[in-house]
């Protein structure tokens, strides 16, 4: 019965305790209807943590048909980068509240981060210079767990984006599961395992 509560005690330990994954989405691999030239579909929640639109699609030189001009607007690492299809703006909306944003971007005009609360105030801007054929490092940190959405921007429709960073964000498909969801499955089972042992 000792095992079995010490396990109890380190599963909600690790649910309170354990906010959440640091990672990075660089983009690459995604499927075919992501592709702009392809099907160009908004992926939306496809990254877990964190859903992107509402015309967020992706430009990969690996792909023919997406036309990608990656002379002008290279990716900072890999091939793909994130680029909105119609809009001039692309909303990355967190499952939770985050203290700190940053993306490599390019652009032929200022580039604009703009975060805001869960209530959608606008709570701070970063602007970014023009960087065509070079990749520039844009970040956004506040000192408590403030940033529920970011808005990406220019003033036309002229930018990609690259290795987007955030806490909470897993940098996975939200189809598979979370190291963290993992150790907790492994847990339980030990407990199971234990408490039949006393049986």
């Amino acid at each position: 019965m000792k095992i079995l509560k010490f396990f109890v005690v380190a599963l909600v330990l690790m649910c309170f305790c354990t906010p959440g994954l640091s990672g990075t989405i660089d983009f690459e691999g995604m499927p075919e209807e992501y592709q702009y030239g392809y099907g160009h579909q908004n992926f939306a929640d496809y990254w877990e943590g964190v859903w992107f639109g509402p015309d967020s699609t992706v430009l990969d030189r690996n792909w023919p048909l997406n036309y990608y001009n990656y002379t002008g607007y290279p990716p900072h690492s890999g091939d793909a980068v994130l680029f909105s299809y119609s809009t001039p703006y692309i909303d990355a909306i967190f499952d939770n509240a985050v203290d700190e944003v940053s993306m490599w971007y390019t652009s032929g005009n200022n580039f604009y981060l703009d975060a805001y609360d869960e209530y959608d105030n606008l709570i701070a801007t970063v602007t970014g210079a023009p960087n065509l054929y070079s990749n520039s490092l844009i970040t956004i940190t506040l000192s408590s767990y403030d940033i529920k959405r970011v808005r990406m921007h220019d003033t036309g429709n002229y930018f990609t984006i690259d290795d987007f960073t955030a806490e909470f964000v897993s940098g996975q498909p939200s189809g598979v599961p979370e190291p963290s969801t993992l150790l907790l499955l492994g847990f339980g089972i030990l407990g199971l395992v234990g408490l039949r042992r006393r049986e």
